[in-house]
């Protein structure tokens, strides 16, 4: 279950060696076995080397069944190999080979009976699965192993066959025995170094290391030993106040031919001074200090039992079950094994109380003791490892629920600041949708009226220039007349009495004057008529382009020929006085006709205040201190030009300009003012030509209008 990040060793070069790595090791075992725990029958009652076979092709894969088999070979090759003769040896060599392949065959039957029903978890840490390992790997492989290995040494004639059952038995109760002692070591070892390579060389080393990472790297640790069973309760008081539980998955079996990949440990940090100084040296003592009082107790009772011929190997059953709530999975199927071993060995050499006169009956104790504290202590840690991934999962249950409720929080906050902005974009958007609506309104309005002014003055101007252009011919035939007529009072001074009559009663001379002055009036008239079309034309301005640099005090005075009526004295008041002070400028790209609007609306609104202005005031008052309307432009800059337009009217209070551009805002009576005239000039100054309005005015005083905009327009719709 070990796997190494990377590598320099190809793949097909490590798993040879670990094939090679794994028959030693059987060999090895087979030997040790034979010599330590074989009876003067030449009786081995456990048989560790498939223990060691069923836990690497567990651990590693089935790659490594190839191990199995030359392991195998080695360990019953010199066992019943004949080195008569070279054909004696081959042939003794044919039910060895046959041993090696029912042993191979068992161990990965096993192994994949085991996987398949675990889903390639651990098997030792549910007691369920702590079931199907001890019948599948532990009693269904062997039966392969006992059945195939029996039938090679009878079929060879080394057993003779009346005593198949029995050696049968015997062989198969030593790999019962041999994997029930030696693979839960294995896998318990083999999976704790694989959740803790790093911690455990940290845990071990008594070099120094920073507080942090120490710290951090116990904590693993210490959750490590809690997954396979280990409960420090102290520790959980020291250390669980400064660092949250550490998850603690399920660590799957290698499938076949593949590595676990390794589970990446990340160290707590640091959370302050409240953190304990050395946690992991305490733990550190307190485990060597129950290591040693344990390994104390087992060397005890095993010497009582075993060396003074008392009965009380069970007395070592408490002891392992402290080893497996203090020491964890692992810790408890070490002591479990040394155990088994020196039960094992004093067993076979007469020792203790398994001891009897019948070899099978011993046997069946031995292994009877061996399966009961194997059960024991494999049934009660897997419990123990249930209990705390259990509360493990609790703890991140809880801990995922609390942060599943603060995430909740956060998306209700962030929820309702979505519907606040929202509500804010369709605020600005229904008073986007208003603008738009009134300036389409105000826009179609004066689309319309500049269509019919425009039609009017194309209509008014034919006739008006054929009077005006008629008039010339109609002077110079009267005068023609009148010559024609002094000429004949010069040739004919006498004429008849009827003509006579007839002349004084046209009263030829005041006709003669009159005429004149009739026609010089109809001149004067044509071309006031004339001269109001070409500002109401240029006041339209339909037949140009969107945007055109146009002269901006031709704007103005067309407009101001419009507005003449208003100037103009009445019976109230007398005439308005008007003031221009133009300034140098160039031409203006600008629409012009809705320019035009705004100076038509601002001066509109000066001529208004000011008749509100003299409510109250006689004629002579206002002719002292008469209306006047200032019309200033000047060069502010490079690109911008300023036009202002003041009056010295009553002024606008201050709670009112901040209201000035608002639609449909407006001072007038019902029926003088739509309070569209100002928004839609704010309009068309700042989004049509990106200028700038705005208002200043002193109550009593007067108030001015400030135009800003750009020589060139900026494209702004």
């Amino acid at each position: 279950m070990i796997q190494q990040k990377s590598s320099i060793v190809p793949h097909p070069l490590r798993q040879i060696g670990g094939s090679v790595v794994l028959a030693i090791a059987y060999y090895g075992m087979a030997e040790i076995s034979r010599h330590l725990a074989s009876t003067p029958q030449n009786v081995t009652p456990v048989w560790p080397p498939d223990g060691i076979a069923a836990g690497a092709v567990l651990l590693f894969g089935s790659w490594i069944g190839y191990g199995v088999l030359l392991g195998s070979f080695l360990a019953n090759f010199w066992a019943f190999r004949d080195p008569t003769s070279f054909l004696s040896l081959v042939i003794s060599t044919l039910p060895v080979l046959g041993i090696a392949i029912g042993t191979t065959l068992g161990t990965l039957l096993g192994s994949f009976l085991l996987r398949k029903t675990t889903n390639f978890h651990h098997p030792l840490e549910r007691v369920p699965d702590v079931f199907k390992f001890l019948i599948l790997t532990g009693m269904v492989g062997p039966t392969i192993n006992a059945t195939v290995g029996v039938a090679c040494l009878a079929l060879s004639g080394k057993v003779p066959w009346p005593a198949y059952g029995t050696v049968w038995l015997t062989w198969w109760i030593s790999n019962v025995s041999g994997i029930f002692i030696v693979t839960p070591i294995l896998l318990s070892w083999g999976q704790f170094i694989q959740k803790n390579r790093h911690p455990i060389r940290q845990w071990l080393s008594l070099s120094s290391t920073s507080r942090t990472q120490q710290v951090g790297e116990e904590l693993v640790f210490r959750d490590s030993l809690l997954s396979t069973g280990y409960r420090e309760r102290n520790f959980f008081k020291i250390c669980l106040k400064s660092a949250s539980p550490l998850p603690n998955p399920h660590y799957p079996l290698s499938p076949e031919g593949a590595s676990p990949s390794p589970i990446p440990i990340t160290p707590y940090p640091q959370r302050g001074p409240h953190l304990p100084q050395s946690p992991g040296n305490l733990l550190k003592f307190w485990l060597i200090v129950e290591a040693v009082i344990l390994m104390g107790l087992v060397i005890l009772i095993t010497k009582v039992a075993f060396g003074k011929g008392y009965h009380l190997e069970y007395m070592l059953i408490p002891t392992l079950i402290w080893s497996a709530f203090r020491l964890g999975q692992p810790g408890a199927t070490l002591l479990t094994f040394i155990v088994a071993a020196i039960a094992v060995i004093a067993t076979v050499n007469g020792k203790g109380g398994f001891v009897s006169e019948d070899l099978n009956q011993s046997l069946m104790q031995l292994q009877s003791f061996i399966g009961v504290i194997t059960l024991t202590i494999l049934v009660l840690t897997a419990t123990i490892a249930e209990r705390t991934q259990a509360e493990t999962k609790l703890r991140l249950a809880f801990a995922e629920l609390a942060k599943t409720n603060e995430n909740l929080e956060v998306r209700v906050q962030e929820r309702t600041e979505e519907l606040n902005e929202k509500n804010t974009t369709l605020k600005q958007a229904l008073q986007t949708l208003k603008r738009t609506q009134l300036q389409m309104i105000q826009s179609e309005k004066m689309s319309a009226l500049g269509q019919m002014v425009a039609g009017v003055a194309h209509e008014i101007n034919n006739p008006v220039n054929f009077i005006y252009g008629n008039l010339t011919h109609l002077s110079e035939y009267i005068q023609g007349l009148f010559r024609a007529l002094q000429l004949y009072q010069q040739h004919y001074p006498n004429p008849p009495q009827t003509l006579h009559t007839e002349l004084d009663k046209l009263e030829l001379e005041f006709l003669q004057e009159d005429l004149t002055n009739i026609l010089d009036s109809m001149k004067i008239g044509t071309e006031r008529i004339s001269t109001i079309v070409v500002s109401l034309r240029n006041f339209s301005r339909l037949d140009e382009a969107e945007l055109k640099a146009v002269d901006i005090h031709e704007g103005i005075d067309s407009t101001l020929v419009i507005l003449q009526h208003r100037l103009q004295e009445t019976s109230d008041r007398p005439q308005i006085q008007l003031i221009k002070e133009y300034g140098q400028l160039p031409l203006i790209e600008c629409n012009a006709g809705s320019l035009n609007q705004v100076f038509m609306n601002l001066l509109n609104n000066a001529v208004d205040g000011l008749e509100e202005s003299n409510q109250g005031r006689s004629f002579p008052d206002i002719l002292a201190n008469p209306n006047t309307i200032w019309i200033k432009t000047r060069q502010i800059d490079n690109n911008q030009v300023k036009i202002i337009i003041s009056d010295n009217g009553i002024g606008i209070p201050k709670e009112i300009r901040s209201k000035l551009f608002d639609p449909f805002f407006t001072t007038k009576s019902v029926g003088k003012g739509t309070g569209l005239g100002l928004f839609m000039s704010y309009q068309i100054v700042t989004q049509k030509h990106g200028g700038n309005l705005w208002c200043e005015s002193t109550v009593g005083k007067g108030t001015k209008f400030v135009i800003e905009i750009p020589i060139k327009a900026q494209r702004i719709v």
